[in-house]
């Protein structure tokens, strides 16, 4: 199932790097929607993934499956949430695999604590994939995140979430 690139990990420090970034929403419907950039050269540092996140425009689901990225060569995946109630949980790592990862590809996940209101939490973070080998089937992941009935009051209750994009939805209900 998994072949490992030899010429790929002995020359992972010289491979291009890029970022790409993934911006998740939901319909007035209860659908998700994506909204996913270009790849950018290079791993951005947390200021340019802010700054880039607002450019990010939502667009028409044109695949089965929204969530899907095609990896060329080493990554880092941000993904960010837009509606206002949504957090990514604070006490797991909101990045999970649900496919095995032998050769450690991602790596370096982190929470950019990005929360308007000033109370540490995070709607966006990143991981990296290395990307160091060829695999017949695409990594399966979560996200796991908290939804607040009042994004402004930190003491209002909250709902945890997992986004598994593997999972259909059967529009909303």
């Amino acid at each position: 199932m998994y072949e490992k690139l030899p010429e790929l990990d002995a020359q992972l420090e010289s491979r291009k790097k890029y970022t790409t970034i993934l911006k998740i929403g939901m319909t007035p419907e209860g659908q998700y929607c994506v909204g996913r950039s270009k790849p950018f050269d290079g791993f951005l540092n947390k200021k340019e993934i802010l700054e880039a996140i607002p450019g990010v425009e939502f667009d028409p689901v044109t695949c089965e499956d929204p969530f899907y990225l095609e990896v060329n060569g080493r990554q880092r995946l941000v993904f960010s949430l837009a509606p206002e109630s949504w957090f990514f949980q604070p006490t797991i790592a909101p990045f999970t695999l649900k496919t095995p990862d032998p050769l450690n590809n991602f790596v370096n996940q982190q929470k950019l604590q990005d929360d308007p209101y000033g109370y540490g939490r995070s709607k966006t973070i990143f991981v990296d994939d290395e990307n160091k080998m060829a695999q017949e089937k695409p990594y399966s992941y979560n996200l796991f995140i908290d939804v607040w009935q009042d994004a402004k009051d930190i003491t209002s209750a909250t709902t945890p979430v997992i986004i598994d994009p593997r999972v259909r939805n059967n529009n909303g209900g």
